[in-house]
């Protein structure tokens, strides 16, 4: 857990130093700019409330702490945040605001259900979008559109080399959103061609509260190894 929190806030951080970057070369190339025009302004749609909340508040913990390092009398980075709730169809109107009420100059966004939500809006309006996602084929939204993580098929690749080298019969839980399905896929491939054997796989949506039936019948399937794939938390 320690781990994972500490790869948002650097996320977050990462991706403000970027912009700021991008931010420097505008100021820079357009000197007689006047001060209000030096202002960016950023829309980020972050899961705040909700199971996934823990990310979204680490994240935005990261942004916040990296705004107080970039900012200064000659450039201003101007966060707005929208709460997706983890919600692909609120996400969608909170980007539609913070494009046409806001006027934001780039987007971020967290989890990618949402981030592939979002995608098609932020290309259409030619807002440039930095996902905080794993999903397969992200950048192929457009060329607005730009992947921060990779793509989760190879993580999937790497589990599944790991887990052939140690078990034989497996059972996977995976939640169903673009980057889970994703991961699914490069386990599924990789476990089996080197040997290993997925007898049952579940797939379970974000509302999901009880897995107790599903671990029961894996426990009777002579499983050797349970796989989960997800970003679960009660």
């Amino acid at each position: 857990m320690e781990n994972k929190n500490r790869s948002l806030i650097t996320l977050g951080i990462l991706t403000i130093i970027l912009i700021s970057l991008i931010v420097f070369e505008f100021v820079h190339l357009n000197g007689n700019v006047t001060k209000e025009e030096k202002v960016i302004k950023v829309g980020a749609v972050l899961p705040l409330t909700g199971k996934s909340a823990d990310w979204g508040i680490k994240t935005q913990n990261g942004i916040n702490f990296a705004l107080k390092e970039v900012n200064s009398d000659k450039v201003k980075i101007d966060v707005i945040y929208e709460d997706s709730g983890a919600d692909p169809a609120k996400a969608i109107t909170s980007t539609k605001k913070l494009i046409e009420i806001d006027h934001v100059d780039v987007l971020m966004c967290q989890l990618s259900d949402v981030c592939s939500a979002i995608a098609p809006t932020a290309q259409e309006n030619k807002v440039v979008l930095l996902g905080f996602t794993n999903a397969p084929g992200f950048g192929e939204f457009g060329n607005y559109i730009f992947n921060l993580r990779g793509e989760s098929q190879v993580g999937g690749k790497v589990l599944g080399e790991y887990a052939s080298r140690r078990y034989r019969n497996a059972a996977v839980f995976y939640l169903n959103n673009p980057t889970m399905i994703g991961m699914f896929e490069g386990f599924n491939n990789s476990f089996t061609r080197n040997g290993g054997k997925i007898s049952k796989v579940y797939i379970h949506n974000l509302e999901a509260e009880d897995f107790k039936t599903e671990l029961i019948k894996t426990k009777n399937e002579n499983i050797d190894v349970l796989v989960f794939l997800s970003r679960y938390q009660t």
